[in-house]
């Protein structure tokens, strides 16, 4: 199991795009039943989704950077 570390997070980053990487772009472009996504997004495919959910990560990152810094940890720039 891999715990929610920075090692842990580079581990999960470096399997993705290494998966992601064997993948052409017939994959990203398959289209994916509407039904199923938590948002809506026009005419779905496995390339949107990604798209979102890399942009909710990085939403998420972007509020724990802004909590850590309101209390006080700056982190030498780090999120």
């Amino acid at each position: 199991m891999i715990l929610l570390t920075k090692d842990g997070l580079d581990i999960t980053y470096k399997r993705w795009g290494e998966l992601l990487n064997t993948k052409d772009e017939n994959f990203f472009n398959t289209p994916i039943p509407a039904d199923i996504l938590p948002v809506p997004i026009a005419e779905p495919t496995i390339g949107k989704l990604l798209s979102v959910l890399i942009y909710h990560e990085g939403y998420h990152t972007g509020q724990i950077g802004l909590a850590r810094r309101a209390l006080g940890s700056d982190f030498n720039g780090i999120v």
